[in-house]
Order: structure tokens, then C-alpha cells, then sequence
């Protein structure tokens, strides 16, 4: 099975603003929330660096209502993926669905590739 990434942008914070869920005081760290099959949400961490959140192996995942780390174990989110969790960070990330964003792109390069093709072979054809 092969690890995917997904993102999301973090939400508009304030700088200075304290907040239960924040790793340390006045940090603005992005974050995802997701919800588990079962109902109850978690939090995927990024670094406060990031400008967004990629899940991927190594990021740090909480329970929404209680911050505390996600037990180990398979669990499979609404959407349908799968997450593997071990000492509360991302072990692995199996997306099940792929968004219509990616499908856009993906036809849009295929439309180019066949374009530069037939240009490329369609003027030296003539030659």
C-alpha cells in the first residue's frame, strides 16, 4: 500500500491567542481535524513552521475532546482512508478516495501531453 499525503490549510489564528488544543502557549501550529468512523474527531498536527498539514507518517494526532494522543492501533476515517497510529504520531496514511481538485489536474495533463504529442508528431509527419 502506498502513503499518500493530504493537506489542508490551517485556520486563520491569532498570533497571541491561547487555546487548549495548541501545543504551546501563543503557538500557531497548523492543524486538521478529522472524524472517525466511530464519530469522535481527532486533531493532526503540523510544525509551526508549516504553512499547512500533510498526514503523513510522523505527524502527531490527538483526540479532539480530550487532547490526548491517539492509542495505537488502525483506525478509518469518514471518508473512507485509513490511518495507522503508533506512540500517538502517524505510522501510516492510506487515502481511499481521490478529490475531484486531482482529477481536474490529471486531465488537464493528460490533455497536454496528447496535445504536445500530436503537435510533435503531426508537424514532423508533414516534414
Amino acid at each position: 500500500m502506498k502513503e499518500h499525503a493530504q493537506t489542508s490549510l490551517p485556520p486563520k489564528q491569532q498570533p497571541d491567542a491561547l487555546s487548549k488544543n495548541e501545543p504551546g502557549p501563543g503557538r500557531a501550529v497548523p492543524q486538521i481535524r478529522r472524524r472517525l468512523i466511530d464519530g469522535r474527531e481527532i486533531i493532526l498536527w503540523g510544525q509551526p513552521e508549516m504553512e499547512a498539514v500533510f498526514i503523513r507518517k510522523g505527524i502527531k494526532v490527538r483526540l479532539a475532546d480530550s487532547g490526548a494522543p491517539l492509542p495505537n492501533g488502525r483506525y478509518h476515517l469518514e471518508d473512507g482512508s485509513e490511518l495507522v497510529v503508533a506512540k500517538g504520531k502517524v505510522k501510516r496514511f492510506d487515502r481511499k478516495y481521490v478529490s475531484l481538485k486531482e482529477i481536474v489536474i490529471a486531465a488537464i495533463l493528460g490533455l497536454a501531453l496528447v496535445f504536445l504529442l500530436y503537435y510533435y508528431y503531426g508537424v514532423n509527419a508533414g516534414s
